[in-house]
C-alpha cells in the first residue's frame, strides 16, 4: 500500500491564490443573481481576502425582511447596552459596515422597529446611502433630520409611511441633498402650504404625487426649475393644476412654464384633459402613461385629422394606455393615422391586456400595430437618410432629433 505524505496532501490542497481584483469581478456576477444574499454571505467564509471583497457587495443592497431585520439592524448598528457595542464592535474590524450600503429598502417592516432606531440605522449608513425606501411605520418628521444628512442620495421614497409628515418639512429637509433626483411624497402627505420660500434640491428631475392637496396650494407652487418626470397617483384636479383656461385658443394654456421640460407623465386625468390636449400642453414629453378614456376614439381622430402645415412630430416615443373601461373599444385603425402625423415618432404603445382580451381577434390587431410602428421607423430612418444628403449614418435621426431604433412594439401592461 502506498504511503501519501500527510504534509504534501495538505499543501496539494491548499487554496489557489486569486487577486483581490479577480475576486471583485466573479463578485459582480454573484451579485447580479436571484439568490445574491446567501451566496455573496457564503463568498464571505472562504476567507479573510474573500471577506475583506465579498463584504462591501454583501451589504451595498440589502434584502430586508422582517425575519432579518434585527440580526442585520444590530450587527450595522449594535446597540450600546450589550456585549456589541461600539468599542467590542471595533475590535471586531466590523464598526463601519454601515458605509457600504447604498441601497436600503424598509418597506417589508411593519412594527419591527422603531423611530429613533431607523433614525441611528440611517445615522451609520449616511456616508454612501444613495437610494431610501422608508418603512411604513418607524419613519416620521423626527427622521427627516437623518435624511438630510445623507448627501450622496438620489432616490427618495417616502410613500408607504404612515405617520403624517407636513410638506415644508420634507422640502426643508431635502434642500440641501444637491444628488437627489427622484422624490416620492408620503401618501399620507397633505400639500395645504407650497413652501415656496424653501428651495427645492438642484438636481431634483423625478417627483410623484398623491391626491392629498388642496387646488389653491398646488396652483400656486414653484415646480422645481429641472423638472422631467412628474407621477400623480390619482388627481382630480389635475386640469386646473397644469393649464389655465383658454382665452382665445379652442386648447388650455400651461399654467407652470417649467412643466414644459416633463419628458416623462403618469397621471389619472379627469375624463376632459384628453391625450390630444396633454400633447398640446407638454411639448417634449417622450414617455406617457394614462387611462385610455383620455385617448378614446374622438381625441384620436382629432389628432390624425389635423393639417400637416398645422404642427410639427410630437417626441413621445411610448405611449402606455391603462385603466380601460369595460367595454369601451379601441380602434387600431385610429393609431395608424395618428403614426403618418402628429405621433410619426411613436416607437412602443403599451396596452391594457385585460381590455385586449374582450375584444375577438386581437392578435391580428397587434400585428398590424405593429408593422405599423415598423412602417413609421422605417420612414423616419429614410428621411433622416435623405436629409443629410444620402449618406448612412449609425446615429439616424427622427423628426425630433431623437435616434431611431429597429426595435419598436406592441405590449401589455398589468
Amino acid at each position: 500500500m502506498k504511503i501519501i505524505n500527510p504534509s504534501r496532501d495538505f499543501a496539494s490542497r491548499r487554496m489557489v491564490y486569486l487577486p483581490s481584483e479577480l475576486i471583485a469581478h466573479i463578485l459582480d456576477y454573484v451579485s447580479q443573481s436571484t439568490t445574491r444574499q446567501p451566496d455573496l454571505y457564503s463568498c464571505c467564509l472562504v476567507s479573510q481576502q474573500w471577506y475583506s471583497t465579498s463584504v462591501s457587495f454583501l451589504y451595498e443592497k440589502p434584502i430586508i425582511t422582517a425575519g432579518n431585520f434585527d440580526k442585520f439592524a444590530d450587527t450595522v448598528c449594535p446597540p450600546s447596552s450589550t456585549a456589541y457595542s461600539r468599542r467590542s464592535a471595533r475590535d471586531r474590524g466590523v464598526d463601519n459596515l454601515g458605509q457600504y450600503v447604498h441601497v436600503l429598502d424598509l418597506t417589508p417592516l411593519v412594527h419591527h422597529s422603531t423611530n429613533s432606531r431607523t433614525t441611528r440605522l440611517i445615522g451609520r449608513m449616511r456616508k454612501n446611502l444613495e437610494v431610501f425606501v422608508a418603512p411604513q411605520s418607524s419613519f416620521s418628521t423626527l427622521n427627516l433630520s437623518a435624511i438630510s444628512k445623507c448627501l450622496k442620495l438620489t432616490h427618495l421614497d417616502l410613500y408607504y409611511t404612515i405617520s403624517a409628515i407636513d410638506f415644508p418639512s420634507i422640502k426643508r429637509s431635502l434642500r440641501n441633498l444637491h444628488h437627489l433626483t427622484t422624490l416620492r411624497l408620503p401618501r399620507t402627505c397633505e400639500i395645504t402650504d407650497p413652501a415656496n420660500h424653501i428651495p427645492w434640491p438642484s438636481s431634483l428631475t423625478h417627483i410623484r404625487l398623491n391626491r392629498r392637496f388642496t387646488p389653491a396650494a398646488l396652483d400656486t407652487l414653484i415646480w422645481p426649475p429641472f423638472i422631467e418626470s412628474l407621477t400623480f397617483d390619482s388627481c382630480p384636479h389635475l386640469l386646473s393644476l397644469i393649464s389655465s383656461p383658454p382665452s382665445t385658443s379652442t386648447l388650455p394654456a400651461l399654467k407652470h412654464p417649467s412643466l414644459k421640460r416633463l419628458r416623462t407623465l403618469k397621471l389619472s386625468p379627469p375624463p376632459d384633459l384628453s391625450i390630444h390636449k396633454i400633447l398640446t400642453l407638454l411639448p417634449n414629453l417622450t414617455f406617457l402613461n394614462l387611462p385610455q378614456l383620455n385617448a378614446d376614439d374622438a381625441s384620436l381622430r382629432a389628432i390624425a385629422e389635423m393639417p400637416s402645415s398645422s404642427f410639427i412630430a410630437h417626441p413621445l416615443r411610448t405611449l402606455e394606455l391603462s385603466d380601460t373601461f369595460p367595454n369601451l373599444m379601441i380602434y387600431p385603425e385610429r393609431f395608424i393615422a395618428t403614426l403618418k402625423g402628429v405621433l410619426r415618432n411613436l416607437r412602443f404603445l403599451g396596452l391594457d391586456a385585460e381590455a385586449c382580451m374582450q375584444f375577438g381577434n386581437w392578435d391580428n390587431e397587434m400585428e398590424e400595430l405593429e408593422d405599423a410602428l415598423m412602417e413609421s421607423a422605417a420612414t423616419a430612418t429614410a428621411t433622416a437618410k435623405v436629409r443629410r444628403g444620402g449618406r448612412h449614418d449609425d446615429d439616424d435621426a427622427d423628426d425630433d432629433g431623437c435616434e431611431t431604433s429597429a426595435v419598436v412594439g406592441v405590449y401589455y401592461i398589468r
